[in-house]
């Protein structure tokens, strides 16, 4: 309190851990502040400047440590001022952006150890693979070379089991690599006229499965590798229409990919009706998972809830410039729910 009773002001300083002090609070009658923006698990000082028009008065330095990082089961794309931008979140829509807006990021996956995400961004207008931690502190470049392919909005990647090395694509070459880097090595080669687009990898049966694209955007086929690569079986052979990435089960017997069943083979790549598939290795059966999707829209990018029991998938019209939203089924293609309006491009681990 002021003996004379005069009107107080204060000013509240926050002293980040790394960077400039900063004015959260000026001239405020107050006697709290919300200050936000503040990073997870870190410890931050602060300091109250109190005011009462005559004198100035510096109060104590304070310290406080802001709580840790949200143990997220989701992660997904949503743009921000026209650029992509990766979030973290619970199945409430609590995200964290992960990402710095005005850099363009995309398809995040969270390693198998849940200690790293792995996503592609551009550097030097090249498409490279990165990974960063949980939080998005210390993203740094993994790729030796960029990687690429014919349609970069349809480049995926995949992690090993170890959730220490990666697998990505480059035109007609699949490689693995640490996460440091190091230990580059190819793993295969597409056939002539043909370029890799996508992979997966399957922990439990050791095996990969890739998608390749021919010239055209309808053109793809996917097949199912050895873990040294060599070619064990075409699963999907450049069905009419186009096809979409595919993704493993978690015990590996299942892939879930994409087709657009309404055969249509535009050079615009344009989708009319693509629909989600559950390939059964075992049986050899196919399944569609899209029976309640909305006749007009593409259901895209599909995977596995980590139990295996459910999907979840983007879900868009089919005009290419409406929003894209991420939904969540079962596996008879019943139950869908919507978990994440205008956002795109999910992993659940």
């Amino acid at each position: 309190e002021d003996p004379d009773d005069s009107d107080l002001s204060f000013d509240v300083y926050i002293f980040p851990p790394d960077g400039e002090p900063y004015l959260a609070a000026a001239g405020t009658p107050d006697t709290f502040a919300l200050v936000e923006n503040l990073l997870y698990d870190r410890s931050y000082q602060w300091q109250v400047v109190v005011h009462d028009g005559d004198f100035t008065v510096f109060g104590p330095v304070w310290r406080f440590r802001t709580r840790p990082f949200p143990d997220h089961r989701f992660l997904f794309v949503r743009q921000d001022g026209g650029f992509a931008r990766i979030y973290s979140s619970d199945e409430h829509d609590n995200a964290v952006p992960l990402t710095p807006t005005g850099v363009e990021s995309w398809r995040p996956r969270l390693s198998p150890i849940r200690h790293l995400i792995a996503f592609l961004r551009y550097e030097n207008l090249e498409p490279h693979l990165f990974v960063m931690n949980r939080d998005g502190s210390q993203a740094r470049r993994v790729s030796p070379m960029p990687v690429s392919t014919l349609d970069n909005a349809q480049l995926d990647f995949c992690w090993e089991g170890d959730g220490q090395h990666l697998l990505f694509v480059r035109h007609d070459r699949l490689y693995r690599v640490r996460t440091d880097g190091t230990e580059l090595t190819q793993l295969a080669v597409a056939p002539s006229g043909w370029v890799f687009t996508a992979c997966d990898y399957s922990a439990t049966t050791q095996r990969i499965v890739v998608r390749q694209m021919g010239s055209l955007p309808y053109q793809s086929s996917i097949l199912l590798l050895e873990p040294n690569g060599t070619p064990l079986k075409t699963l999907v052979d450049d069905p009419p229409g186009s096809t979409g990435n595919p993704a493993f089960s978690p015990d590996g017997r299942k892939i879930l990919y994409t087709q657009d069943v309404s055969g249509n083979e535009s050079p615009d790549g344009r989708q009319f009706d693509a629909r989600i598939f559950l390939y059964d290795l075992e049986l050899g059966t196919l399944q569609d998972l899209s029976v309640e999707k909305t006749p007009g829209t593409n259901d895209l990018e599909p995977r596995f809830s980590p139990t295996g029991a459910q999907v979840i998938f983007t879900n868009t019209p089919n005009d290419g410039l409406s929003p894209r939203h991420i939904y969540v089924m079962d596996l008879q293609g019943m139950n869908r729910t919507l978990l994440f309006p205008e956002a795109s491009m999910p992993d659940w681990r």
